[in-house]
């Protein structure tokens, strides 16, 4: 219960400070309230994506297999930056990504479940990151079956 409660906290906070900010005036400006609405839903449909990940959860304790595929891996990564923009921005943080430096790469997995790990990672580095910092999200590319210790 925990950890749900870990991760439903983070869009209900930005769809908070979102409708927040247009209460405290925003909704006047037509520079930045269209912005503010569209966080607000993106933060929404996160919130779907957690209610559906519970439900998979439950799913997979019950025996479900993932849904294994190839995909391109740098919209996964930027829809995820998207999704969490808006809380790295409260605390002035800034989340740097090449999408050039991985185009056309695929990988093989659960698209659904990388993204959920993508999610948690980056959400956990705004969280432990100074207010002013900078997160940056890269990848190294191996050879199949190869791998690096770290």
């Amino acid at each position: 219960m925990g950890n749900v409660a870990h991760e439903l906290r983070t869009p209900i906070f930005a769809i908070q400070l979102s409708l927040e900010t247009l209460l405290d005036g925003a909704v006047n400006d037509e520079r930045v309230n269209m912005d503010f609405l569209n966080r607000a839903l993106n933060q929404t449909k996160r919130l779907k994506e957690l209610v559906e990940d519970l439900i998979s959860i439950a799913k997979f304790e019950t025996g479900l297999k993932m849904s294994k595929r190839y995909f391109g891996i740098t919209n996964v990564i930027t829809k995820t930056l998207e999704e969490l923009r808006a809380i790295a921005e409260s605390k002035k943080i800034s989340l740097l990504f090449d999408p050039a430096s991985v185009n056309g790469i695929q990988v093989f997995g659960d698209e659904e479940r990388l993204k959920q790990v993508l999610v948690n990672l980056i959400d956990n580095a705004i969280k432990y990151t100074p207010e002013k910092g900078t997160i940056s999200i890269s990848l190294d590319v191996l050879e199949k079956g190869s791998y690096r210790e770290n």
